[in-house]
């Protein structure tokens, strides 16, 4: 059994800013995959359809204890830093995405 650890990432970011949030999020995960900090897997990004500022991403980490090391690595708090400086808000619950109120809610791929 795998001791890995699922996290529903959730931001709300301005369109305007989305463009240089993704990229950030991008150099994010690049920082977690030399660190060894998340599985192999891919990182699932999507933004609402029914409010585009809401981003989810879905991440696998390596484990509880990877997450701890991340918050206790200098590069991975500095990139969670730039993010948290281009969002409204970032890390609220699942539950205030819009499409968590709908039936059968499909959500757009967020790509560079």
């Amino acid at each position: 059994m795998s001791n890995s650890q699922f996290m529903l990432a959730s931001y709300q970011v301005p369109v305007e800013k989305q463009e240089a949030f993704l990229e950030e999020l991008i150099a994010t995960e690049r920082a977690y995959r030399e660190e060894a900090l998340i599985s192999d897997s891919p990182i699932f990004r999507m933004v609402s359809k029914i409010d585009p500022e809401f981003i989810l991403e879905i991440i696998e980490w390596q484990s509880s204890q990877a997450l701890a090391k991340a918050q206790n690595s200098n590069r991975v708090m500095g990139h969670w830093s730039r993010l948290k400086d281009m969002w409204k808000n970032g890390g609220f619950g699942a539950a205030d995405i819009p499409e968590t109120r709908v039936s059968w809610a499909l959500m757009d791929a967020l790509s560079s």
